[in-house]
Formats: C-alpha cells, structure tokens, sequence
C-alpha cells in the first residue's frame, strides 16, 4: 500500500490571482453593459400620446404589432376599412384606441378555446 503523500504541483498563486482578476473584469464589463441597455431602454420608450383623453396608436406600431406591413395599413385606409386620422402634410398617420377597438370588432372573429370533452375527436 502506497502511503506517500500525493505530487505537489507548484505554486498556483499566480493562477489563483489571474482568476480573480479575470472575475473581476467581466463582472466590471457585465455591470458597464447593464448601465448602457438602461439608458437605451430608457430612451427607447415610447410615451403614451392621447387626443381628448383616448389613446393614440402609430400605424407603424400597429403594423408591428399585428405583423402587417405598413402597406398592408395604406391599402385597408384607402378600402375606408380602418378610420384614421392624418396631419394636414400628411406624414403623420394614427387611430385611436376606439378606432382601433371598431377595426378589431368589425375584422376578426373570436376563438374559444374548446374543452376537451366536448372536442370532436380526431
């Protein structure tokens, strides 16, 4: 039976401290990267615009939001199947949150989720 103490293997401060520092920098790297996506976050939130007292949505964020293109919202305002409202240049397009409530209403069609016992089978 080998009662030996195990192999000591050299000195491992300088491995010990360059971890630490390398630690030390990504922690310091993690934190500046949180700081800048606060302030972009920041500067990227939109503020909440209302015209006598109802909400304006952008047609752009409407197009995000329903994944149209913006096209796709030019063409059902010339069909009158949206109503909108523009700046008198006519670059500014948006509907308020009624209008939108009416598009909705008058376009889609609810799904109810079906319970499975009275699911038909398949």
């Amino acid at each position: 039976m080998n009662t030996s103490p195990p192999p000591q293997y050299p000195e491992s401060e300088p491995f010990k401290k360059w971890i630490m520092d390398a630690v030390g920098i990504m922690v310091f790297l993690l934190g500046s990267m949180t700081e800048s996506l606060k302030e972009i976050a920041e500067k990227s939130g939109k503020a909440k615009l209302k015209y006598k007292g109802k909400e304006i949505i952008m047609l752009e964020d409407l197009a995000i939001g329903l994944n149209k293109s913006p096209r796709t919202f030019r063409r059902l305002r010339a069909e009158k199947k949206i109503s909108y409202w523009s700046s008198k240049d006519g670059h500014t397009v948006f509907v308020t949150q009624d209008q939108f409530d009416d598009y909705i209403t008058n376009n889609f069609v609810p799904n109810e989720i079906e319970d499975e016992s009275t699911a038909p089978q398949r």
